[in-house]
This record gives C-alpha cells, structure tokens and sequence, in this order.
C-alpha cells in the first residue's frame, strides 16, 4: 500500500460511487457515477477539473459507469441512467453522442462498461439487454 485520497462527498476532490478510471499521461480520469462527473486527478491525488452535472442534456450525465480514452486524447463515458455513450474532448467539451434507450439495435438498456479496440471500435457492455454492442467510429 502507498496511499490513497479522496473521500465520500460532493466537493471537488469528494466521490460518490467512483465507477471507473483511466490514466492518460499525468492525469487520473475518475467516472464518479453519483455525483454525474468526469473527475481529473494529479497522479498524487491532487484535483485539476472535473466536467459535467446531472442531466440528459449533452454534456451531462445520468450516472456514468464506463469510460475508455482514445489514441488522441477523446474521453467516451456510458450512462448507466442515461443509457446512452457520450465523447468528449480531452478538456471536457460534449462532441458526440449515441444510443437511447431500447433493446433494438444501436439502442442500450443500462450500459455499465465501454472499451476501445485497437481498430477504432467501442464495445459496450449493453447489461440490460445481456449484450455487448459494437459502435464504429
């Protein structure tokens, strides 16, 4: 063990349900599923930013679970709530966005994880639907 920060809240360097996590560089990306963010941490725990609030509005988030990055720097969440993958550039602006909710094709049912593969696909582990989906980019 080396050490460990953050703790259960609402403020800036405070979690609630941290969900997932990346490390890109010198920064830690924290999914923080209840508080409905993108936390960016220092390695040493130290805040930097974080992006996005509760809402359905693009840029917003309804409990995020999953989050992969891309070769450039983009950041793609899933919603759990929001049923739906959103990307992001790397400061936090909403580019894009997929999916609503449904069981049909391009459509989720409580997405809990996303990867990127090495061909520029996202993968997302459709739970609700018992299903992973495939999105090309």
């Amino acid at each position: 063990f080396l050490k460990s920060f953050g703790h259960f809240g609402r403020e800036s360097n405070e979690f609630a349900r941290p969900q997932s996590i990346e490390i890109v560089n010198d920064e830690l990306f924290v999914v923080d599923a209840c508080n409905h963010r993108v936390t960016v941490l220092a390695l040493d725990g130290t805040f930097k930013r974080s992006f996005g609030k509760s809402g359905s509005a693009p840029g917003e988030f309804r409990f995020p679970y999953g989050m992969t990055i891309g070769p450039g720097g983009e950041i793609y969440t899933c919603e759990f709530g929001g049923t739906r993958v959103q990307k992001f550039s790397k400061d936090g602006q909403p580019l894009a966005v997929w999916g609503r909710q449904g069981k049909l094709p391009g459509e989720l049912n409580y997405p809990w994880g996303i990867v990127l593969d090495k061909r520029g696909r996202l993968v997302v582990v459709d739970a609700g639907n018992n299903r992973l989906q495939v999105i090309l980019l």
